[in-house]
């Protein structure tokens, strides 16, 4: 019986010195807690906004229509509502409160009331595709080819045209009291006070999908599948972040980390201190062209037509 009871001590020791040596579990891996669908054609972009009673996601497509979706529940997200009018692709959506944006291939801008789901205004200006959005201090920024316009939110009146990239401007973000916007192998600098370029930082990846801001630094998702690192100081490129194997058309902050979206089917969650990819997300069946961050949650649409939550 002793020899029974020392052996027993013995493995008890054993089992506790393993588990103290097991490695902690990250509570921030994400899991895909659902997965919602509803449009017919790849989801191109998606934007979170709150009214003042609702949470809600906003997504647009090639098969030309809007959803509004309801977050009250991450457990059972419903489509609220299909918005029609544009007359193509739309390739872009932001909002503020309760008013959403939306750009499309029919050249126009879009302004939808988010409590009557009815478009209140179409803005005129462009001459091609509307192929990127953001809101900044009262005002809209859309990005176009070769060219950007600046719209007062309250007028619906273009205040500015920015010129001098090269291709489509599909990305645009702000920091710092400058706006960077990203064409094919270059990143534009614009002063947001007197809307003059300021500088050009030359990119070596081909075109630019995505841009994002996190720290001190400037993230650029490329078409050669690397994620491009500058330095918002000192205007240099100090790193290349790859792992991905197709372009990476988007990208999203939260907090201490970062996600990427590839043509790959791909997303990657990425640490600003080390640079190192933390997780790779698989569940997507082909490109991963949208990302939304929401407090704690990552919003994922692909051209599986499908959009995924993330937790």
């Amino acid at each position: 019986m002793n020899n029974v009871l020392e052996a027993t001590t013995v493995s008890l020791h054993e089992m506790k010195s393993q588990l103290q040596n097991v490695p902690p579990v990250d509570d921030q891996q994400l899991n895909c807690r659902g997965t919602f669908s509803g449009h017919t054609g790849p989801i191109l972009a998606l934007a979170v906004t709150e009214t003042g009673t609702e949470k809600l996601l906003v997504s647009s497509s090639s098969d030309h229509t809007i959803r509004i979706w309801d977050l009250a529940d991450l457990k059972s997200i419903k489509c609220k509502q299909m918005l029609k009018g544009h007359e193509g692709i739309v390739h872009s959506v932001t909002a503020i409160g309760n008013k959403l944006f939306s750009g499309s291939s029919d050249k126009t801008i879009k302004v939808w009331n988010l409590d009557s789901y009815e478009c209140v205004h179409t803005m005129f200006g462009h001459d091609n595709t509307v192929c990127a959005l953001m809101i900044f201090m009262g005002q809209l920024f859309s990005g176009c080819y070769q060219h950007m316009k600046v719209w007062d939110l309250e007028t619906y009146e273009c205040v500015a045209t920015l010129s001098g990239h090269n291709h489509w401007v599909r990305a645009i973000t702000v920091s710092g009291g400058y706006l960077y916007s990203g064409s094919y192998n270059s990143i534009k600098i614009w002063d947001m006070a007197t809307f003059t370029c300021t500088h050009t930082l030359v990119a070596h990846d081909g075109s630019i999908y995505a841009l994002a801001v996190i720290g001190k630094h400037l993230l650029a998702g490329t078409y050669e599948n690397a994620i491009e690192i500058w330095d918002i100081d000192s205007h240099e490129l100090v790193r290349r972040l790859e792992g991905h194997i197709g372009a990476v058309y988007a990208l999203g902050v939260q907090d201490n980390r970062f996600f990427s979206g590839s043509y790959d089917s791909t997303i990657k969650v990425w640490s600003p201190e080390t640079w190192k990819c933390l997780q790779t997300l698989v569940r997507h069946q082909s490109s991963v062209d949208a990302l939304a961050v929401h407090h704690s949650y990552l919003f994922s649409g692909s051209a599986d037509h499908s959009i995924k939550v993330w937790g």
